[in-house]
């Protein structure tokens, strides 16, 4: 997770130093192969994740909306809004993802907001 901090990925930018150790211990790698789901559209919110190599698709009523790569997530608004998955993401090529469970995005995350601020203002503005 240490690697994050120097990103332009959200998550990271304003998460105290001190509690990157008990962060690092809740992340998980996971390498998935091109051409595969990550989870669809209506599917149970479970995990976050953040893209460390490769690129995603984002599609939703099965039309592409966006493609995400390196230091960009997804999996968030579902965890932030507790409700089904709100798009499908599949694999455009490997990718290798870090992934938090659902308990653990809420532990870390919730126990500090303002690491979830510029989070929070995409979602909110996305709902407008």
């Amino acid at each position: 997770c240490e690697q994050f901090r120097s990103t332009d990925c959200a998550f990271f930018q304003n998460f105290p130093e001190s509690r990157m150790p008990a962060l690092a211990k809740e992340c998980e790698l996971t390498k998935v192969a091109e051409n595969e789901w990550i989870f669809k559209e209506g599917d149970e919110a479970d995990q976050f994740y953040i893209i460390v190599g490769g690129k995603v698709t984002v599609s939703q009523e099965g039309k592409d909306i966006t493609t995400l790569s390196r230091n960009q997530y997804f999996g968030e608004i579902a965890l932030i809004s507790d409700s089904p998955r709100t798009a499908s993401v599949h694999t455009e090529s490997t990718c290798l993802l870090l992934s938090m469970t659902k308990h653990s995005f809420r532990t870390m995350f919730y126990d500090c907001p303002e690491s979830l601020a510029e989070v929070f203002t995409d979602y909110l503005c996305s709902t407008l």
